[in-house]
C-alpha cells in the first residue's frame, strides 16, 4: 500500500512542479536573470526525477529511494543558488518520498518473510466424497428406470457399509 501512496503522490507532484519549474525558467530566462532561469532548468529535472522515482515506486521501492535522495540533492543545489526557494520544499518532500520507500521496501520484506496460510476447507474424506457421487448416479439411473428398486436398494447399503 505504501508503494502505491508514493507512487501516486510523486507522479502527481511532478507535474505541478514541471509547471512550476517551466514558469520560472520562463521568467528567469525573459528577465534576464541567468541564476533563476538555471534554477528553474534544474526544477525541470527535479520534476522529472519525481515522475520517474514515481514509476519505480510501485514495482521497484529501492530504486525510487535512491532516485528520490538523489533528486533531494538536486532541489536543494537549486535552491542554494537562487531566489527560487520553493525548491528547499521540493527537496523536503523529496526526502519524505524516499522515505516512504524505504518503508515500501522494509513492508514488502515484512510480507515476503510471513508464509502464506494455506486455507483450510472443510472437506469430506475421499471414501466419503466417492460414496456421495456413487449414491448420486445410483440415484440416477434409478430416476431414469435403467435399475430397479432393489438394485438400487442393495447397492446403496453396499457403498455405505464400505464408508463406515
Amino acid at each position: 500500500m505504501m508503494r502505491i501512496a508514493t507512487g501516486i503522490i510523486s507522479i502527481l507532484l511532478s507535474i505541478f512542479i514541471g509547471i512550476q519549474s517551466c514558469a520560472v525558467y520562463v521568467g528567469g530566462s525573459l528577465g534576464s536573470h541567468k541564476g533563476l532561469a538555471g534554477s528553474g532548468a534544474l526544477g525541470i529535472f527535479v520534476a522529472l526525477h519525481f515522475m520517474i522515482g514515481g514509476a519505480f515506486a510501485f514495482q521497484l521501492p529501492k530504486v525510487s529511494m535512491i532516485i528520490f535522495a538523489f533528486s533531494a540533492l538536486l532541489a536543494y543545489a537549486a535552491a542554494s543558488g537562487s531566489s527560487f526557494s520553493d525548491m528547499y520544499i521540493w527537496g523536503f518532500v523529496s526526502i519524505g518520498l524516499a522515505t516512504m520507500s524505504y518503508f515500501a521496501v522494509k513492508q514488502s520484506k515484512k510480507q515476503s518473510a510471513v508464509p502464506a496460510q494455506p486455507s483450510v476447507v472443510a472437506q469430506p474424506p475421499s471414501g466419503q466424497e466417492d460414496a456421495a457421487g456413487k449414491l448420486e448416479e445410483l440415484r440416477k439411473m434409478l430416476d431414469s428406470n435403467l435399475i430397479t428398486q432393489d438394485e438400487y436398494d442393495r447397492k446403496k447399503s453396499e457403498i455405505l457399509s464400505k464408508i463406515s
